[in-house]
């Protein structure tokens, strides 16, 4: 069903995303509904924006509709999260994330073409001014096979959420997947499969993930490094112009608002503290800005950790058992259905016997005349009556 997601707005196409079970969190709707798929489609092919199909206009690719949905359903987002797209696109999907993420998320998104990256910086902010409640998107221009080795490195900053939009190696799945924060998620197309990678520990390893296929899929590859890449600034392209890197949150009283609320409480007990210590109360607004966003999280236990992963079991189970009782429901309609066209068989071989004993014929002349019309037909040159009597008592046998 759900290639059969689509619309003639946006509002028809997510109703159709809901009623076929392409999406099933209230507020994953409630997201589709706010980001019109519309508002991120060039406009060459905008007649078409809502077909749950695949949509290219040049440089421009879009998954179909059911795609996001999957994805954004399993990539399950939190108010206060951080969030990379990878292969960034439209922005189509980092504004989803946005607005269920809310203002205090972060959001940072990867394009290594630069003319898709101006076109999505110009249709976010065009969303932003028109929704007004959403995450700052930050996106630059640049290759992930180039950066996926500092982005799995990097102790400041790991990632509760990461999608990759075009299909990559299980290399770089594995670089991307030492990006997650524990209990974070990756999505992400690996040949021809869509899977869920979900981080269980802050080791490495094959037990320090859990890692389960969504559906099987067919995504254009992602482009790898050449010498002449598409994430350098042009020589004289303006300031303006030039993206920055993913840009770290810098805490100041002026944009705490944004930051999450384990932040808030922990800068909070801070400067609550700092008005009875004798250092001035500037030098730990200073020190706070040399924090990162995760600075007063919990490290998760070992008992966060069994937890998770018991949780992901149980999930597991509960999703088997649900496809064993699909199973067995689905044999069932077989097994009635066979039925009812066996009776109706056997009850059509009655009457057509009741007839053909009532009308003096047989099984052999019945075929012969009614299934065979060119034996009598002088130019036909017939049919041996041997052949097709011996065929009948055959299967009489």
């Amino acid at each position: 069903m759900a290639w059969r997601s689509g619309g003639e707005s946006n509002e028809e196409m997510v109703s159709n995303l809901h009623a076929n079970g392409v999406i099933s969190n209230l507020g994953v709707v409630e997201a589709f509904r706010k980001v019109s798929r519309g508002f991120f489609v060039p406009d060459e092919v905008k007649s078409v924006a809502f077909h749950d199909s695949p949509l290219r206009s040049g440089p421009v690719h879009m998954s179909a509709p059911h795609i996001y949905g999957a994805v954004v359903d399993a990539l399950d987002f939190t108010p206060g999260m951080s969030f990379l797209n990878v292969g960034s696109g439209t922005g189509y999907l980092s504004a989803i994330a946005g607005v269920m993420g809310g203002p205090t998320s972060l959001n940072h998104g990867i394009e290594v073409n630069r003319e898709v990256l101006e076109f999505s910086l110009e249709r976010i902010e065009a969303f932003k001014n028109e929704y007004g409640e959403i995450a700052d998107v930050h996106l630059c221009c640049g290759n992930i096979f180039e950066m996926a080795e500092s982005l799995a490195e990097q102790r400041s900053l790991k990632y509760d959420r990461v999608y990759v939009g075009a299909a990559c190696t299980r290399g770089l799945q594995d670089s991307l997947c030492l990006a997650l924060k524990v209990g974070g998620i990756l999505v992400a197309p690996v040949g021809d499969e869509l899977v869920k990678v979900t981080r269980l520990d802050d080791k490495t390893g094959p037990h320090a993930f859990d890692m389960q296929v969504i559906s099987g899929v067919r995504f254009v590859d992602l482009v790898k490094p050449n010498p002449i890449t598409a994430s350098a600034d042009p020589p004289g392209t303006p300031p303006e112009k030039q993206v920055p890197f993913l840009p770290t949150p810098v805490w100041s009283p002026a944009s705490a608002a944004r930051f999450p609320s384990a932040f808030k409480r922990g800068a909070r007990a801070v400067l609550l503290v700092a008005g009875r210590a004798p250092v001035p109360h500037q030098v730990w607004l200073e020190v706070l800005g040399f924090t990162d966003r995760s600075w007063f999280d919990t490290a998760p236990s070992e008992a966060d950790k069994l937890r998770l992963r018991l949780a992901l079991e149980t999930k597991a189970r509960l999703e088997a058992q649900q496809v064993a009782r699909d199973a067995k429901r689905a044999r069932r309609v077989a097994e009635r259905e066979c039925e009812r066209f066996r009776s109706l068989a056997s009850r059509l071989e009655r009457q057509l016997r009741a007839h053909l004993s009532a009308t003096g014929g047989g099984l052999a002349s019945f075929f012969h005349g009614t299934f065979h019309p060119l034996s009598h037909h002088p130019s036909s040159g017939g049919l041996e009556n041997g052949s097709v009597e011996g065929a009948v008592e055959e299967e009489e046998e």
